[in-house]
Order: C-alpha cells, then sequence, then structure tokens
C-alpha cells in the first residue's frame, strides 16, 4: 500500500510518522465537518503537487525500510535510499512555488546528508519538523486534494467520513485535548479473514497490531493540528488514539474507545 505522511520522526532506532507526521501548527480548525471538500488547483502548481506526491509516497517507503534496519547498519541503507530521494526533492524543487521554496529546501538539504552519508540527523532535526508542518499546510490548502477534518479530545474522532473513494487525501486534525496524543491510521491488510479493525486494534494495553498495516502516524501537540497525507487504496480503514509515552516500533498502547473505522471503496 502507498500511503504517506510528510514527515516521520525517529523514536530511537526506528522511523515512525510523527510527525510520522508532524504538528501542523495552530492555525485553527473551522469547520467541524467529515465530509470531504476539494478545489481545483492553478494550473501552474499541478507539477509541484504531482513531484511531491512522489517524492512522498519514496521517503514514506524509505524511512519504513530504515525503521526495520538493525541501527548499525542504518547508516549504510539510509545512504543507499537517500541516493533514490535526492533526484525526486530535487524534482520538487525545480517545481516549488516561492511561498513554499525555503522549506523544501530544508528538506532536500536533509535528504543531500543522507545520500551523503547515511546521516540522518537532519531528518530528525526541529528546522526538519517545522519545515514539514508548513509544507504539510500549504500543500493541503493548495493542491486542491480531498480535505477531511477530524478532532478528538482525547477520546473519539468527530468528523470521521461514512466512507471514502481511493486517492490521495489530507486529513488535518485537531487535537483539542490539553495532553499530546498520537493519531494513528490503520489499514486492514487484505489477505485477512473479514473481521472488524475494531477487533484487530483492541484499547488499553501495550501490543502489536494484529495483520493490519500502519498507513500514517501523528503526534499532535496540545491544542495544535497534524496534516496527513494518505494515498488511499481500497480496504477498511480505522482511526485510532495511541499513548505518545508508550509507543515504540510495531508495539502501541491504544486508547480505549478511540478506535473509528471506515471503508475505502470505488466511487466513495
Amino acid at each position: 500500500m502507498r500511503a504517506h505522511v510528510m514527515l516521520r520522526q525517529w523514536v530511537a532506532a526506528a522511523l515512525v510518522l510523527g510527525a510520522c507526521g508532524s504538528g501542523g501548527g495552530d492555525k485553527d480548525v473551522t469547520a467541524r465537518t467529515g465530509a470531504s471538500t476539494i478545489t481545483s488547483p492553478p494550473t501552474e502548481i499541478v507539477p509541484y503537487c504531482n513531484a511531491t506526491i512522489t517524492f512522498d509516497i519514496a521517503l514514506f517507503d524509505a524511512i519504513s525500510v530504515v525503521g526495520r534496519t538493525p541501527p548499525a547498519e542504518v547508516p549504510a541503507v539510509a545512504q543507499e535510499l537517500g541516493a533514490r530521494l535526492a533526484p525526486l526533492a530535487a524534482a520538487v524543487l525545480a517545481e516549488v512555488p516561492d511561498d513554499a521554496k525555503a522549506q523544501m529546501q530544508a528538506l532536500a538539504g536533509a535528504i543531500d546528508m543522507m545520500a551523503a552519508n547515511g546521516d540522518i540527523s537532519g531528518l530528525q532535526s526541529a528546522e526538519a519538523a517545522q519545515a514539514n508542518s508548513e509544507l504539510n499546510v500549504f500543500n493541503s490548502d493548495n493542491c486542491g486534494w480531498p480535505l477531511i477534518l477530524l478532532v478528538t479530545k482525547g477520546g473519539p474522532f468527530t468528523g470521521v467520513p461514512q466512507q471514502l473513494g481511493p486517492g490521495f487525501h489530507v486529513f488535518r486534525i485537531r487535537n483539542d485535548d490539553d495532553q499530546p496524543h498520537q493519531v494513528e491510521l490503520y489499514r486492514e491488510e487484505p489477505d485477512n479473514p473479514r473481521r472488524p479493525l475494531e477487533e484487530r486494534l483492541p484499547t488499553g494495553r501495550v501490543l502489536e497490531p494484529q495483520r493490519v498495516t500502519l498507513a500514517a502516524s501523528s503526534v499532535i501537540q496540545p491544542n495544535t493540528e497534524a496534516t496527513l497525507l494518505v494515498d488511499l487504496v481500497l480496504g477498511e480503514y480505522a482511526f485510532v488514539l495511541a499513548d505518545p509515552t508508550a509507543t515504540f516500533g510495531r508495539v502501541r498502547s491504544f486508547v480505549p474507545g478511540t478506535v473509528d473505522a471506515f471503508p475505502v471503496v470505488e466511487g466513495g
């Protein structure tokens, strides 16, 4: 599955989208609806948006690989992956509008470090996280992708759609709680026997999700937002809150009562 988030943050030796997604800043969500909205982007920005999708998918895949790599082997693997990502980042830079150029230059510089010697510290930096956060908002505001607005206050989400169609979507999620939360989006693996995702993501204890794929994840600070950009494919998805202080790799401590599932179907 090609699902992704524009920036990830490393937790110890593993890479998870923190950003797995980054916080989307403190821009307020004014609409409280699960209905997707979409606008047509100006013609001149379409090449940039298309290049961004290609780059972001590759970055998500690369981070997933590094997250499964033993720590001693990370520099060599990261260097090889960085060499693949660098031309994709350059393609985005060639098309990026002036309003987002500085942010993309920051990310491209971090990837150049990765390609040079396997150094992943640039993508771990606060500067990269901030640049990514601003890019997430710029892209969701300008590229015309369907936008779904969700809100949580440490419990069930509001705004989760009844169903969606396949393709690239933006989920802008606001945390109205006074505590940070890790929002995660899972997809049921296609070879699973039919069973509700709620049963595969039991809550209230630390566990490894049962035969599901983590599609996107973001730690959202109190009273701020995160923007998750996801390439949805056909299947069953579910949002869930995880405890950001008790989450490592694929092992999650889910918050009880926060699993919200929806299908992705043709014509959705």
